[in-house]
């Protein structure tokens, strides 16, 4: 199902099932592993919510809110580095609750609250950890290329 039609039915229904895609929010939600219920979005998050929110260039995406300001959230994924300024009015919905290994979590889970809490608290380590990885493998490659 393309973006649009995912927002459409986000629109008219006022919820969505899918199966997530990508790789920027591993190690919590699998690349075409896990399912997520996301509902429509009627007002401002709060920090560790995980809206859908759609990029200037029309990509539907899902990532962790680390700060909520004025105006804007500062977003994350969980397995990126980048920090990202989303204003509110981009947000289109939010994950309530997700499967993963015929396992079912909300943001009430025990298991979901200790996850989030030791990954974000830690972020800036954490991004800071990836941001290494990523450029050392970049590196890598050029040199290997260079050969």
């Amino acid at each position: 199902m393309n973006d649009s039609k995912l927002l459409s039915e986000l629109e008219t229904s006022g919820e969505l099932i899918y199966t997530t895609s990508g790789v920027s929010m591993y190690p919590m939600l699998r690349n075409r592993q896990d399912i997520v219920h996301i509902k429509k979005c009627d007002g401002i998050l709060k920090r560790y919510d995980l809206p859908l929110y759609v990029r200037s260039n029309g990509k539907l995406v899902l990532h962790r809110i680390l700060c909520v300001k004025d105006d804007h959230y500062i977003i994350c994924g969980d397995n990126c580095f980048k920090l990202e300024k989303v204003p509110f009015d981009c947000v289109k919905g939010y994950v309530d609750e997700f499967w993963r290994n015929n396992k079912h979590y909300t943001d009430k889970s025990l298991a979901y609250r200790i996850y989030v809490h030791i990954w974000c608290d830690f972020s800036l380590i954490r991004r800071f950890a990836l941001f290494l990885i990523h450029n050392t493998k970049r590196f890598i490659k050029k040199l290997i290329k260079r050969r």
